[in-house]
């Protein structure tokens, strides 16, 4: 493969090469690679995210340019690999396939201001629970971070409880601080023992449940006062959640953008270029990692731990969290083969159990794309996720890293649009009906025949939106003589159709 290709890795680069560590440093490395070489070949092949690190980490390292090689290579791979994603001083991105272990023990020996990494949460991989809280300080001269940062955990460990009966407490929270005199900065990482979320979209549900019935909350006094006294809070704990950005929008501080498709995260004693305001243990923070007692294997575990996808469990028997957007549930999954091995991209629910939807939806967004759909037959609707087009109504312009995405309501033929960036939560655009050739299909997707209708071309598409057209303007069908036996040809191209069935109220729908 030659190295244009986007998946082909930058020219091989040795660990010590890339991280310019010192001699000593190299030589403790290369007595580590040893090691690792030695490992008995016979080992039984476990899901990367499973292997036991008493086996020692792979001496795999493999530097890449695009971010989709690197995921790639260690799913291809196993053997513990994940991927990380360092910043250069220019701002570009290069991405590593590499074992946690080896990858500390290099990125350890860089110097705080040079240290910026992020791991990339791998898209169906399983994951801890995990939380992002900022605010800007100077729109926010009175909010006190560290009592929300409280409340909001407490918060959290009342709606475990409640929805999947887990007990937790403040010490199974690593908590870690990038704070600034600009800008507040938490991320806290729940550590629970054989528990994990199925991915970090399943994670990005239950987080969002949280916020928005602390938004429905914060407006009823009585039920906030009821909900506070359960969680062990005071209602103005509650309401000090919320904090201004710099339009002067009420937001809560918890960031639920970072639940997205292959999200950098930045890591523990990481900072971000220019600023040497490194992810470090918070003052607050009462989780110790008990595997390991001396300071230097410590500080090793705290990394481990803070990875958001890294499992460090040999046990077989753990309990696997899905919290939908309708409904949740909580499975343990008693053997290896039924769990996904990390990372895995998922690929069902491209298509939706309606065809001639999905057509339709494909070229609304275009030139975007559906990424996945989700359908409730008990609500009547489809969620449909896109890329590739982020062009949001309510801003009146695409956000940056924040997809947008549709909603089909199958009972009242209309759709709408949503979108994932915090700035726009509980934002929907207009809701607008469904061209009438969709609807008379959907109504009639019963009747026998119509199976097939699902699978018509997109030129029997347009004959059938011809008819009902026909029939709406004329009243229904005629009897008499002067009617036509046959509906008419209105001589109108594909694409002159699909700019008139889409002009209806389009700065509605394509936000």
């Amino acid at each position: 493969m030659s190295s244009s290709s986007p998946s082909s890795p930058s020219p091989s680069i040795a660990p010590a090469v890339f991280y310019k560590t010192s001699p000593a440093s190299a030589s403790l490395s290369a007595r580590a690679e040893l090691g690792a070489s030695r490992l008995p070949l016979d080992r039984p092949e476990v899901p990367l995210w499973l292997r036991s690190l008493s086996c020692g980490p792979s001496p795999r390292w493999r530097v890449f340019k695009k971010q989709a090689g690197a995921l790639q290579f260690s799913r291809a791979h196993g053997e513990g690999l994940m991927t990380f994603a360092v910043q250069e001083k220019d701002g570009t991105r290069r991405f590593l396939s590499a074992h946690p272990v080896l990858f500390w023990f290099y990125d350890s020996h860089k110097q705080s201001e040079d240290r910026c990494t992020f791991e990339v949460i791998t898209e169906g991989a399983v994951c801890k629970l995990y939380f992002d809280l900022e605010f800007d300080r100077e729109f926010n001269p009175g909010s006190n971070g560290v009592v929300m940062t409280e409340t909001f955990i407490k918060i959290v460990i009342y709606f475990l409880k409640e929805e999947f009966g887990l007990s937790c407490e403040r010490t199974q929270v690593l908590d870690l601080d990038s704070t600034t005199s600009v800008k507040f900065s938490r991320h806290l990482i729940f550590q629970f023992s054989k528990t994990y979320f199925r991915d970090n979209y399943n994670a990005g549900n239950f987080v969002k449940m949280i916020c928005d019935k602390l938004r429905m909350l914060i407006h009823s006094f009585e039920t906030l006062r009821d909900f506070s006294t359960k969680c062990g809070v005071t209602v103005d704990n509650v309401q000090a959640l919320f904090v201004f950005d710099k339009h002067g929008v009420s937001k809560l501080f918890c960031d639920e953008a970072v639940y997205t498709k292959n999200r950098h995260f930045r890591l523990y004693k990481s900072t971000k270029w220019g600023r040497n305001a490194p992810l470090l243990l918070s003052p607050e923070n009462s989780y110790i990692p008990i595997e390991e007692k001396r300071e230097r294997l410590k500080e090793k575990q705290l990394f481990l731990d803070s990875l958001i996808t890294h499992v460090n469990e040999t046990s077989q028997d753990l309990s696997i969290l899905e919290f939908g957007p309708t409904d949740q549930k909580v499975y343990v999954v008693k053997t290896i083969s039924n769990l996904p091995c990390s990372p895995v991209v998922r690929e069902e629910g491209l298509s939706s159990p309606q065809p001639v939807l999905d057509r339709f939806i494909k070229r609304l967004v275009s030139p975007g794309a559906i990424r996945r759909s989700t359908y409730s037959s008990e609500l009547g609707r489809i969620v449909y996720e896109i890329s590739g087009n982020r062009f949001c109504h309510n801003v009146g312009r695409a956000h940056k890293s924040n997809n947008v995405y549709y909603v089909v309501d199958l009972k009242n033929f209309v759709f709408y649009q949503k979108c994932h960036d915090p700035d726009c939560s509980g934002y929907r655009s207009m809701e607008d009906q469904l061209p009438p050739e969709i609807v008379f299909m959907l109504e009639n997707e019963g009747d026998a025949g119509l199976e097939s209708v699902s699978c018509m071309s997109d030129k029997e598409l347009l004959d059938v939106w011809h008819a009902v057209t026909f029939v709406a303007l004329n009243g229904g069908l005629h009897s008499n003589a002067e009617s036509p036996n046959h509906f008419p040809d209105f001589g109108v191209s594909d694409s002159e159709l699909l700019n008139s069935t889409m002009s209806i109220n389009e700065s509605d729908l394509l936000d």
